[in-house]
């Protein structure tokens, strides 16, 4: 009874709270990011930088409301990150990693700004290396990790697929050999030209095997294989 309580507990659904908390995260990172990405395409609109100059001339002044978006959407991505991360866990499933796709979106956004600026500068003077460099590297560290845990994810559920078979498969398995195992039970307390002591070794034996299949050690053709093996080592053949 205590275990079926705490599978009950572990299967719930999330709280109408927990929702409301991830959803409002996701919106506040994604208005984060967006903050982030016009607050540098304005910077980048006026070559890139801007900044007071000493206490006697000022240098180029900052497009208006561009420091206050920078400001905003840094700790936004933090804040509304963290929460996102906390209420998805509470959610379960998959969407208690899905802020962590902030990481290649910052970058991946900020890499195209500096792309589109050393493609095409204000001066219209060519190419511009100092920002096709940067713009690249941020691509990278953006779109590297994306890639690579897209392919992991791919790689672990096209393994896990081809080790343990779809679940009727599975099923359909470790019944067939259930069977087998309580057919020569029987026949072993029934029949007297099998021993008793060989076909309590040969359950055993499909147990393990039922076992190794089971935890994805052995694919089906090699269980098949095996358990046919097993079968004809024993008096009586297959039942």
């Amino acid at each position: 009874m205590a275990y079926s309580g705490q599978a009950d507990e572990g299967a719930r659904s999330p709280s109408r709270r927990d929702v409301a908390l991830y959803l409002l995260a996701i919106g506040g990172l994604a208005a984060s990011l967006t903050l982030m990405f016009l607050a540098m395409r304005a910077v980048m609109a006026i070559g890139g930088s801007c900044a007071e100059g000493g206490p006697y001339v000022i240098e180029r002044h900052c497009p208006e409301g561009s420091t206050l978006a920078m400001f905003l959407g840094v700790f936004g991505i933090f804040g509304w990150g963290g929460l996102g991360l906390w209420a998805g866990r509470n959610v379960g499933g998959a969407y208690g990693g899905l802020p962590f796709l902030a990481w290649p979106a910052l970058f991946i956004s900020l890499g195209w700004n500096f792309l589109q600026s050393g493609l095409s500068p204000a001066e219209g003077t060519g190419w511009e290396w100092g920002f096709l460099v940067p713009g690249v590297l941020f691509v990278l560290m953006g779109g590297v990790p994306l890639v690579a845990v897209l392919v992991a994810r791919s790689w672990v559920r096209q393994v896990t697929s081809s080790s343990t078979g779809s679940w009727p498969e599975r099923v359909r398995t470790i019944r067939t050999a259930s069977e087998a195992s309580a057919s020569w039970a029987h026949r072993a307390s029934g029949d007297q030209e099998v021993p008793t002591a060989a076909a309590a070794g040969l359950v055993g034996e499909l147990e393990r095997l039922v076992s190794l299949h089971r935890q994805g050690d052995l694919s089906d053709a090699e269980f098949d294989a095996a358990k046919a093996a097993l079968l004809k080592m024993h008096p009586g053949g297959e039942p």
